[in-house]
Order: structure tokens, then C-alpha cells, then sequence
């Protein structure tokens, strides 16, 4: 979703056993205006010491935490985490996209951004959930993508869970959503082709 937006973006993803200091020199050494880290509840440890080390090192720079796991308890956690500036809750597209548009437009609109939690005045302001995303809305985003053959992808088709368990979805009642038939074919098959 934030692929178009008028920003230069750069994605790293980490293996588990990778250690915090790598993921620390790399992210300095980029001198990031905004981090975005996702946190569960086994790397949560990891990720917050992360977060410090960031705002010590660059404390201009915007720390932001996503995830299941911070999305309930929210309040809970930042307060825990002084050093993280935001939270996105529950799904992330719309929330991030909104947060990146009103940083880009100058507006700093915290408060109308639904599933965003910030930091004002020394206080936690946590919004609402937003609503859930609708997936045939959703770009493919391995098109841009510059892939060989040795790459692992992952693929979403489905989102939510029939027993509306809150450790396996975003958001609490999210019904289960899917991707048409015709739509995973056509993408499976842009697979296929770069092999």
C-alpha cells in the first residue's frame, strides 16, 4: 500500500536468531527517519531492547511497533516502552498509510487515524481499532518486487479465523476473508512464471 507513496521505503526482514546488535548497526548506519518493527509475543524482548538502542543513537527518529501482540494492551505497553513513539493496531495497510500520508502532508493528524496509538504531552492516546481490510483491495506487492528463484514469498489469501480466537487475528469479531479464486490463480501463476 505504501509502495506508491511519495517517500523513499526500504523493507529488511531479520531472521529469528539474528542478533539485536546486526539489526542495530544496519538500522543506524541507514540513518531512518521512521522504524517500523512488528513484535509478537517471542521476539517482544528483542524488539523493545532494539527500539532503546534506536532512540538512544538517533533519538529524532520515530520508532513505531505493529503487531497482534500490541494490539491488545496497548496502553500497557507503550507505557512499559518510553522509547516507542507509536503503536499500529490491529491490521497495519490503512493505518500505516494513513500515518506516512500525514507525516508526508505535514498535517500530524494522530487523533483521525484509526488503529494508531501515539504519544502527546507525555501521554498515550490510543484509537480505535479500524475497520478490517478489505482484501481484494489489497495490491499484489510482488510485482515491484525484484526476486530470483532461491526467494522464499509469503503469501496471504485468507485472514481471520472461524473460532474468532484474539491470538490467531488482528482484530477482535474480524469475520474470515479471503481472496476470489480467480485473483490467487492469477498471482500463483505470476509465481510460476519467475519460477
Amino acid at each position: 500500500v505504501l509502495a506508491d507513496a511519495p517517500v523513499e521505503l526500504s523493507c529488511v526482514e531479520y531472521k529469528a536468531e539474528e542478533l539485536v546488535s546486526t539489526m542495530y548497526k544496519d538500522i543506524v548506519l541507514g540513518q531512518y527517519n521512521v522504524v517500523y518493527m512488528h513484535c509478537d509475543e517471542e521476539n517482544e524482548s528483542r524488539i523493545t531492547a532494539l527500539a532503546e538502542l534506536i532512540k538512544k543513537a538517533m533519538p529524532t527518529s520515530v520508532v513505531i511497533i505493529g503487531g497482534i501482540h500490541v494490539s491488545f494492551g496497548t496502553r500497557r505497553f507503550m507505557e512499559a516502552n518510553p522509547c516507542v513513539d507509536f503503536v499500529v493496531r490491529g491490521e497495519p495497510e490503512m493505518v500505516l498509510f494513513n500515518f506516512i500520508k500525514t507525516l508526508v502532508t505535514y498535517e500530524f493528524d494522530f487523533e483521525g487515524i484509526a488503529g494508531l496509538a501515539y504519544r502527546e504531552n507525555d501521554s498515550v492516546y490510543v484509537n480505535p481499532l479500524d475497520v478490517p481490510v478489505q482484501m481484494e483491495a489489497l495490491p499484489f506487492p510482488y510485482e515491484k518486487a525484484h526476486m530470483n528463484s532461491t526467494e522464499e514469498v509469503y503469501y496471504e489469501t485468507v485472514r481471520g479465523t472461524s473460532d474468532r480466537c484474539s491470538y490467531a487475528q488482528f482484530l477482535p469479531d474480524a469475520r474470515v476473508r479471503s481472496l476470489s479464486l480467480n485473483r490467487i490463480c492469477t498471482e500463483l501463476r505470476y509465481f510460476l512464471v519467475k519460477e
